[in-house]
């Protein structure tokens, strides 16, 4: 899940100072690519920060703790920037990267919620890092900060504060990234959903800080709010979504039993598909930080697959669930194709689904298929995937390389080499 590079570059320990109008593109890149996630950034504070971001950038180790805290996050931003949008003339991430982490000591010191903050952003580095952090233990040690300052608990003031949607914010954003990570690497998550009772943050600005209209927002049930799309809206989608196929992971036993996994599943589904149809419809003058559509589309897909994928093992060829679970598989395959145009884990995983009923073990696979239309087409595509890879070079490393190029070539439509 975590890059690795067999190649170390060195870090330049004092990186160039990105020009003015290159660094505010460089802060409004990170936040339309993070606030539409993971919104644990205070970027009213951000951009105060860099609005006098010379009494920062250089701040000695023993300077005030606040000024260290800006330091810290500005050069973060930076290195995060040229992770998401490298820029020619400025220095490697690795080396923004280190030089926040002079300050990482003071800033993780007092273990309170800009702890957490500053956890999470390592964390975010840490996906694209070639070399460093460990994705692992900085999610990790973010969610059981939150444990430890109970941000996970329910806290029902009678008068709804900033600090309060600032804590569920941050939460949250630890709760998306440790699904994230432990259910990538097959790891347990560090809290159960059962445990977990705080309430999502508020669908409103992140820059609103007047307590009426935040006590005014907190009084009107999420599902009765008609309103334009927020900076929060597609990170409240994400979150909503990341809630569910924590809870579908978690049920994974018993969705493979046979007495609970019809309810189960279509419980599962129902909610699927009620999240599917609440993903916010963007427009070209939306100005706001969005997740893509197709995007949203392609996880609501896999989680489809995920709830059927237990089923579909004992399944009939007459059952249903087959031709439920080869439209999400082709639709999943077609978003993910939209998404990128080279192969990758992302498209191949819908149709490794399809593969499974062409691996019903008390069924002939070829009867399967003329029996259930739907999979047809694909049994022809794994047929042809099989004898293409199959008849690759015995060498070592051979038959890894041939099922790359198999793959990319048919999901970038070129069919002609394959037969050559």
């Amino acid at each position: 899940m975590q890059p690795t590079s067999s190649t170390s570059v060195p870090a330049n320990p004092y990186p160039s100072i990105p020009s003015l109008p290159v660094a505010e593109k460089i802060l409004h890149t990170v936040y339309l690519h993070l606030q539409c996630r993971y919104p644990f950034l205070d970027w009213d504070q951000i951009h105060l920060w860099h609005s006098n971001r010379d009494s920062y950038l250089n701040v000695d180790v023993k300077a005030d703790y606040k000024d260290q805290v800006a330091g810290f996050f500005l050069w973060m931003i930076y290195a995060i920037g040229v992770q998401l949008d490298p820029i020619a003339g400025l220095d490697s991430a690795q080396s923004y990267f280190e030089r926040a982490s002079r300050y990482s000591n003071t800033v993780t010191h007092p273990h309170d919620l800009t702890t957490v903050q500053a956890l999470l952003l390592i964390t975010f580095y840490a996906f694209r890092a070639p070399a460093g952090p460990s994705l692992w233990l900085y999610g990790g040690l973010s969610m059981r900060l939150c444990v430890e300052l109970d941000l996970y608990r329910s806290r029902t003031p009678k008068y709804p504060s900033i600090e309060d949607e600032w804590k569920k914010r941050v939460f949250w954003s630890a709760y998306t990234f440790d699904r994230l990570i432990s259910h990538a690497c097959s790891r347990p998550v560090s809290l159960a959903d059962e445990a977990i009772d705080v309430e999502m943050p508020l669908d409103i600005c992140a820059s609103i800080t007047d307590p009426s209209a935040i006590a005014a927002a907190s009084a009107v049930s999420p599902s009765a709010i008609q309103h334009q799309l927020t900076n929060m809206s597609s990170a409240i989608v994400s979150i909503k979504m990341y809630r569910i196929r924590s809870r579908i992971h978690a049920a994974m036993p018993a969705l493979r039993h046979p007495s609970s996994a019809r309810e189960l599943t279509v419980g599962f589904l129902t909610e699927l598909e009620e999240w599917r149809r609440k993903i916010p419809t963007i427009t070209p003058s939306t100005d706001i930080p969005m997740q893509a559509e197709d995007r949203l589309r392609w996880r609501y897909f896999l989680c489809v697959l995920l709830v059927l994928r237990p089923s579909v093992l004992s399944a009939s060829p007459s059952d249903p669930t087959l031709s439920l679970c080869a439209t999400a598989a082709a639709e999943a395959c077609e978003v993910s194709c939209l998404l990128t145009s080279k192969a990758s884990p992302l498209i191949t995983n819908g149709c490794s689904s399809i593969g499974l009923f062409t691996k019903v073990p008390q069924l002939d696979r070829r009867l399967s298929a003329q029996l259930f239309d739907q999979a047809r087409p694909f049994y022809d595509i794994f047929e042809f995937m099989a004898d293409e890879i199959l008849s690759g070079g015995p060498e070592q490393g051979e038959s890894q390389r041939r099922v790359i190029e198999v793959i990319a070539a048919m999901f970038n439509g070129n069919f002609v080499p394959l037969s050559s």
